[in-house]
């Protein structure tokens, strides 16, 4: 089958007959349109005129395909790991059931294309398509390859995690929480923005859990009296800036964390986002470009990615030309500024058999992308111009974790195929 060609008139008059849109709205896009380019329904969108699965609703109606929102448990497993998930992801395309003579398939777009082409070839099955949007065919892949572990709740009345404090703390924006420390019993605490203190029970490890998440950490040893410092707490899917106090008596310690306001909060990717970014890697997929639109945001979080993504616990190692701030729990290589210095480090690197390694140097990616490819398996490169992302991309990184910081001051957080691909 030929590409098909999607133009404004029928979409159009499909939206209009239903009442989804007017003619000044088919106006305005095809000015948008006119000005910005892209397609049709595009337009749509950008304006706010449709939601997504209106669009998705109009096309499928368009070319008499059926917009369909599949169970996830209805789907047949064997049939949809036809594929991997690698090729799934990548053409948002995901074979769901297979008759005697048709091979039942969703897609996020009614245009038939070379993924469906080699899923025809492959099968020797007629390939019939339905049409669904992306974020659903996403869920899809996550169940057909990932496998889905049950969350456990935890009550108030259950001991809390470090993370789990900070969580609460900040789901009731609380800008003020803390920890008491007693012969072994830890007590968390927070005050919610009404002046109330609440407090819940934690867990026997929390102290030397904070060790391990509080940076710069607070360690075991200290002399009696008033400690403070800033910090930076990790907790759970966020990395949280903090004025920390410490109490130091001979019975126990005292916590006291105030949020900085001011400064950027850290979020993790969505738990799917990282669940299909594991799919890449256990199919092979080993270096992603990450860029963000936040310069301050992109420095402090680009060499955690690997705690952030992959499964813990990861052996990696942090690869940069200048020194790293807020540095104090990263394997940080900084390279030396001669060519030779700089080749022989990186060779030296391999020696250690890191699993992981995120990349930021200066200079012509071309003297040394195949010597810092060759590092880890997996490899975060955040590059520092468009000639070293043009460079990586014909060297053929495929994947671009890009990490938005939105108008909330939270990131949003999306892994799509580079442009151009």
């Amino acid at each position: 089958m030929a590409q098909t060609s999607v133009g404004h008139s029928m979409i159009g008059q499909i939206l209009q007959s239903f009442g989804r849109i007017t003619e000044r709205d088919v106006e305005a896009a095809l000015d948008f349109q006119r000005q910005e380019g892209g397609f049709f329904g595009e337009a749509l969108l950008a304006l706010g005129l449709v939601t997504r699965e209106e669009l998705d609703w109009g096309l499928a109606s368009q070319f008499d395909i059926p917009y369909v929102f599949p169970d996830p448990a209805s789907i047949d497993l064997e049939t949809a790991r036809m594929v991997s998930p690698e090729w799934a992801i990548r053409h948002l395309t995901l074979p769901v059931l297979r008759t005697s003579d048709t091979l039942h398939v969703v897609v996020d777009s009614p245009a038939w294309s070379d993924a469906l082409e080699e899923l025809e070839t492959r099968s020797g099955l007629k390939v019939e398509l339905g049409l669904a949007s992306a974020t659903k065919i996403r869920e899809l892949i996550q169940h057909a390859f990932d496998e889905v572990v049950e969350e456990v709740p935890v009550t108030a009345m259950e001991p809390a995690t470090v993370e789990d404090l900070v969580a609460v703390a900040l789901s009731t924006r609380a800008t003020c929480l803390g920890m008491s420390v007693r012969r072994g019993a830890v007590t968390g605490w927070y005050e919610t923005h009404k002046g109330r203190i609440d407090r819940m029970p934690m867990t026997a490890d929390s102290r030397a859990a904070l060790d391990r998440l509080l940076s710069p950490s607070p360690g075991g040893d200290a002399a009696p009296g008033n400690h403070q410092w800033k910090g930076r707490l990790s907790a759970g899917d966020e990395l949280i800036d903090v004025e920390v106090q410490r109490l130091v008596a001979a019975s126990g310690e005292e916590f006291v964390f105030r949020v900085d306001q001011e400064a950027p909060r850290i979020s993790a990717p969505e738990r799917a986002l990282v669940s299909e970014l594991r799919m890449l890697v256990s199919s092979g997929v080993g270096q992603f470009l990450f860029t963000t639109n936040d310069p301050v945001v992109g420095d402090r979080l680009h060499h955690r990615l690997p705690d952030l993504t992959l499964e813990p616990p990861v052996r990696a190692v942090a690869v940069s030309d200048t020194p790293i701030h807020e540095s104090d729990d990263l394997f940080v290589q900084v390279l030396p500024s001669t060519a030779a210095g700089r080749d022989k480090a990186l060779r030296g690197l391999r020696e250690f058999r890191f699993e992981a390694a995120s990349v930021a140097l200066d200079g012509n990616a071309e003297e040394w992308w195949s010597t810092v490819a060759s590092v880890a398996p997996v490899l975060f490169f955040r590059p520092r111009d468009a000639a070293q992302r043009d460079y990586a991309m014909r060297s053929g990184v495929v994947w671009e974790l890009r990490a938005e910081t939105g108008p909330d001051g939270l990131l949003d957080w999306t892994l799509d195929q580079t442009a151009g691909v």
